[in-house]
């Protein structure tokens, strides 16, 4: 069970796209910090994830707190997984970059083996 007495209060902002409304909770996590991303039930309504704007300790903050914020929302994850997929959609555009160049070369070399003509004409392009 968690002590009030040991909790700290975080303010946090809750956002409708217009205004903002701040509001404290009790917490006993002691790494959650200012910009973290938290769950808490908020005045009317469902679980809301909210980002803490501040650390308040003073007694006035204390005395109107009446809710805990229920956890700290853990992005490590999701970050991790889109940093990849990010990575694999680079490697994805090189490899196509890769195959049309690799192509291109074979069908060129192809032609070259083909047309005596072509390969003189080549190799005179590339002396330049």
């Amino acid at each position: 069970m968690s002590d009030i007495l040991n909790a700290r209060v975080l303010s946090v902002k809750f956002s409708d796209g217009n205004t903002e409304q701040q509001y404290a909770y009790f917490t006993d996590d002691a790494s959650i910090a200012v910009d973290d991303l938290v769950l808490v039930m908020p005045p009317k309504g469902l679980p809301k994830v909210v980002k803490v704007s501040s650390v308040d300790e003073t007694v006035e903050a204390i005395q109107r707190v009446r809710e805990w914020i229920i956890c700290k929302v853990d992005l490590t994850q999701y970050k991790a997984r889109k940093e990849a997929e990010e990575k694999r959609a680079v490697l994805r555009a090189k490899i196509e970059r890769a195959k049309a160049d690799a192509l291109a070369s074979f069908q060129m070399d192809d032609l070259v083996g083909r047309s005596p003509a072509l390969a003189s004409l080549i190799a005179e392009y590339n002396k330049i």
